[in-house]
């Protein structure tokens, strides 16, 4: 079997990942304020670890979530919800998590959006001034598409909305732990970056978090619940990061979040998505001129977010990946893959891509598995 989906999910995971799961839900739990606390806190390290990992400095201030998709809807859904301001502007590269509680805002009346096209997003920042309005509320930015791997200078646009006093989230799902270092002290405390734990870091899915700049004016938490300490209170505690932690948290997840981070932090970041860039430059060296197959590249020609879509002509999408998984024993993904405006944007609507995405435990021999494999399939539609 050859893991070509780690865009979605990465595979495999470092064992100390899987033993690190197994030790939590084998061990007494510590859970603030809800018994006596004899295990150990997984969550302080982590949090403490993650700071750390960002370069940023008060602990307090990451908040964990159970997904990316958690977190984009609660930074996104409570910025607006004061109403003080009612327009956002961001770009055609987003996930679902980002067009649809944006979409689900503006259905209700409550905001307005404007896109930047992927080429201006990617290459021009002043096209973010130009949509930018005194009702701009939030501008969010994919750091690094999950279709072609194109990756936004967030610091630029990070730094126009800080002139304006506008909170930047940075959707850092498929750039953390491989593409480039986040870095809070390189970037204004208008930022809010957002990841998520089962790709780039390495760890179990139900896990992520984001990290709230010392600018960010504070925003309203769309959940309540336990907290553990505090339970006098009849409404959520003001005081971070309990604002935005109600329930009880993932803790196997995120003892095996803490194993998967302390792992990138070994090999690091620019050695990672070097491997990574290597991998799947020579997948589009082999496929871009090769008859009947289409590729979409990064438009920097940047492959360290690990991730390359291509096409057979006279093939839909999905039958190469069916054929892929049974003929050649490449698991890939196929389709729009949860961002459907990019595709308008490089030609693959309304069926998508076939999309190959790399790990650090990828290999260049399934590398040249999967090249051989579709030029196979692209000869089969040829003739």
């Amino acid at each position: 079997m050859v893991y070509l989906n780690n865009c979605a999910t990465s595979y495999p995971k470092p064992p100390g990942v899987v033993q690190a799961v197994s030790k939590a839900l084998a061990s007494i739990p510590h859970e603030e304020g809800r018994g006596l606390d004899r295990g150990e806190d997984i969550v302080a390290l982590l949090r403490a670890e993650l700071t750390d990992f960002l370069h940023a400095v008060r602990s307090e201030r990451l908040i964990l979530t159970t997904s990316a998709t958690h977190g984009l809807n609660m930074v996104i859904q409570g910025i607006f919800e004061n109403g003080r301001k009612n327009h956002c502007v961001t770009t055609k590269l987003e996930h679902n998590s980002v067009l649809r509680p944006l979409t689900h805002l503006r259905n209700k009346g409550m905001i307005e959006v404007d896109f930047i096209s992927l080429q201006d997003a990617v290459l021009n920042p002043e096209a973010f001034v130009e949509k930018i309005t005194d009702k701009t509320g939030l501008v969010v930015i994919n750091h690094a598409s999950n279709v072609t791997g194109d990756i936004t200078p967030i610091r630029e646009l990070a730094c126009i909305c800080h002139e304006r006093n506008i909170p930047c989230l940075i959707d850092a799902s498929q750039s953390i732990g491989s593409s480039v270092e986040l870095d809070m002290q390189l970037l204004p405390g208008n930022v809010i970056i957002l990841f998520t734990g089962h790709k780039g870091l390495y760890g179990p899915s139900g896990t992520g978090g984001f990290y709230i700049g010392e600018d960010v004016v504070d925003f309203q938490p769309i959940l309540q619940g336990g907290t553990g300490i505090r339970s006098d209170l009849k409404t959520q505690p003001e005081d971070l990061p309990l604002r935005f932690e109600a329930g009880t948290l993932n803790l196997p997840g995120y003892a095996g979040l803490l194993e998967g981070l302390r792992f990138v932090r070994e090999k690091g970041v620019k050695t990672i998505g070097s491997y990574k860039h290597a991998l799947i430059q020579s997948l589009y060296n082999h496929l871009a001129d090769f008859p009947g197959i289409t590729t979409y590249p990064a438009i920097k020609g940047d492959f360290s977010a690990g991730v390359l879509s291509c096409n057979i002509a006279g093939w839909n999408p999905e039958d190469v990946g069916f054929a892929l998984d049974q003929s050649f024993g490449i698991i890939c993904r196929t389709g729009l893959h949860c961002a459907p405006l990019i595709h308008e944007e490089i030609g693959s609507a309304p069926l998508g891509t076939v999309r190959l995405s790399v790990s650090f435990f990828s290999t260049m021999d399934e590398i040249d598995h999967a090249v051989e494999a579709l030029k196979h399939l692209a000869g089969l539609r040829k003739g």
